[in-house]
C-alpha cells in the first residue's frame, strides 16, 4: 500500500512551494517527531485510501503536510547552509532522504505496512532537478575511487 506516489502526482499538477507555508513544523525535526506529528492521521488516510476504491479520495491531506514539511525542510537547510555547490545540495537532499527513510521504518514498525515509499524525497529531487542524477552518479564514483 505505497501511498506516497498518489501524493507525488500533485506537485506534478502543479501544487507549488508556497503550501510549504501551512505545515507548520520546527527546523531540522527528527524522523521521530514527524512521526509523532503525522504518523497517525497518514496511516488512517491511508486505510481510508486504500478501502475506498477511487482513485482520488481528495483527502490526502496529512501526507502532503508531511512530504510538503521534509521539503520544505530541505529548502530552509539549504538556505541555512548557503549552499551553492551541487554536491552539498545532494548532501542536503541525500541526508533528508535518510530520514524519511527512517520514517519508513517506523511507519512499518508501528503498523506493519509498507505505508510510505522508501527513497521518495531523492526521486523526486532527482524528477523535479534531472541534473542531479549526475551529481548523484559522481558522488558514488569518488566514493568508489573512480577518477571522475
Amino acid at each position: 500500500m505505497i501511498f506516497i506516489e498518489y501524493v507525488l502526482k500533485d506537485w506534478k499538477k502543479g501544487i507549488h512551494i508556497s503550501n510549504l507555508k501551512k505545515v507548520g513544523v520546527k527546523k531540522e525535526m527528527k524522523a521521530k517527531e514527524y512521526f509523532a506529528k503525522f504518523g497517525k492521521a497518514v496511516y488512517e488516510e491511508a486505510i481510508a485510501w486504500s478501502e475506498s476504491k477511487e482513485e482520488d479520495t481528495g483527502e490526502q491531506s496529512a501526507l502532503r503536510d508531511l512530504f510538503f514539511a521534509f521539503t520544505k525542510e530541505c529548502r530552509d537547510i539549504l538556505a541555512s547552509r548557503h549552499t551553492k555547490k551541487d554536491e552539498a545540495v545532494y548532501a542536503v537532499i541525500r541526508e533528508q532522504n535518510q530520514k524519511w527513510n527512517v520514517l519508513c521504518r517506523l511507519f512499518k514498525e508501528e503498523y506493519g505496512q509498507d505505508i510510505l515509499k522508501e527513497n521518495a524525497v531523492l526521486d523526486f529531487f532527482v524528477e523535479k532537478i534531472p541534473e542531479l542524477r549526475i551529481v548523484m552518479e559522481r558522488s558514488k564514483a569518488k566514493k568508489l575511487g573512480v577518477r571522475v
